[in-house]
């Protein structure tokens, strides 16, 4: 589906790899058939552009991935929107104070955040309006449900709606699910092996008897005394008589990298994520990124997500939703508090230089002039 005009909403097929990862399976024996058969060419084609996407509800199962997604959510989420003419703060509008009155400002922008991440666009439904005309309430709406029916008329789950009453926030760039299939894919891979490792306390085994053959009702019973012990509390030891030889396949989880490999899924879940690998726990042995303390890391987060920021504030600055002359920013300085402070010594010199007036600065920090006024 195509959005009318230059904003675009790619043609995206419905996510098919959610209903692929449960498959009816009780055993892991069978979970490893699976896998085995996961890595075919109906999986991995090697074609980019036809591999099934990751669908958010496989994706977010991923540990790094909900951990990044909460990380993003939970900085810039809980920030104030400014509105702004010129650099003087102005009363905020019912919009920017709570988008959707069915729900705080927190939730509404949370879910917007995470269609950005996800899908790389977010879309809502105008839903009022004030006597400007200018939109008062919006409604955000599952990406996946939005269907284009014809001309300007699109289906946003049972509703049919105008293109004219729809708001659309571009990421800039395609979202998580498809960018990272690859990447999720194999961390979903390593997942299932750890789970596999869970619920086998040991790699597979062989049990060779160098006496007397053993009939079919006593094999079976040896193997399911075998492994039913090695299950049990304290099934780490075990016992055979001298006929009997027990022989070790496969790989333990330190011998495939088990450990090794999903961090390394962890560094590139948060590089997808314009994250630092600090940011998940994840840095690599060697790693030499260091922080003076936690405002500088937060500073160096928001330059990360500076994407995800300007996502919102330029299309809530945009015409159709705010009048011209006006802008929308997110009020990042409440986490930034040696920012501040630091600015806040630049102006003093600045005023005591004489090439900033008290009332200049008062501009740049969205204040109203004083006009004369002894500060």
């Amino acid at each position: 589906m195509k959005w009318p005009g230059p904003s675009a909403i790619a043609a995206r097929e419905p996510a098919t790899f959610a209903t692929t990862l449960t498959p009816p399976i009780s055993s892991p024996a069978a979970v490893a058939a699976w896998l085995q058969g996961w890595g075919s060419d109906t999986w991995d084609t090697g074609d980019f552009a036809t591999e099934p996407v990751i669908s958010r509800a496989a994706a977010i199962t991923v540990p790094a991935v909900s951990a990044g997604r909460d990380l993003i959510v939970g900085t810039l989420a809980p920030l104030e929107l400014q509105l702004r003419k010129g650099e003087v703060n102005q009363p905020l509008p019912s919009l920017l104070q709570r988008p959707d009155p069915r729900m705080t400002r927190y939730e509404w922008l949370a879910w917007v955040l995470d269609d950005l991440i996800f899908e790389g666009q977010s879309v809502c439904l105008i839903r009022a309006r004030d006597f400007g005309g200018f939109p008062s309430a919006l409604e955000r709406i599952d990406p996946l449900t939005l269907e284009h029916v014809k001309d300007d008329q699109w289906r946003a789950g049972d509703e049919l709606v105008s293109a004219s009453d729809l708001i659309r926030f571009g990421g800039g760039s395609d979202g998580v699910r498809y960018s990272g299939r690859r990447v999720l894919r194999t961390a979903l891979r390593l997942e299932q092996a750890a789970r596999i490792d869970a619920e086998t306390p040991v790699p597979p085994v062989v049990l060779e008897n160098s006496g007397p053959d053993l009939t079919d009702a006593q094999k079976t019973s040896l193997l399911d005394g075998w492994r039913k012990a090695r299950q049990a509390t304290g099934g780490g030891v075990g016992y055979l008589n001298q006929s009997m030889k027990a022989t070790t396949l496969g790989w333990s989880s330190a011998d495939r990298q088990l450990v090794e490999g999903r961090r390394y899924v962890a560094v590139e879940v948060a590089r997808l994520l314009g994250l630092d690998a600090s940011d998940l726990d994840a840095a690599m042995s060697g790693s030499s990124v260091t922080y003076q303390n936690t405002v500088s890391q937060v500073r160096n987060r928001l330059q990360r997500l500076a994407g995800y920021r300007a996502a919102i504030e330029q299309r809530f600055s945009m015409p159709d939703l705010t009048p011209r002359g006006y802008t929308v920013r997110i009020d990042t300085d409440p986490i930034s508090t040696d920012e501040l402070a630091t600015r806040y010594a630049a102006y003093s010199t600045a005023i005591a230089a004489g090439f900033l007036t008290v009332d200049e600065v008062r501009t740049r920090e969205g204040l109203d002039p004083m006009k004369g006024a002894k500060p």
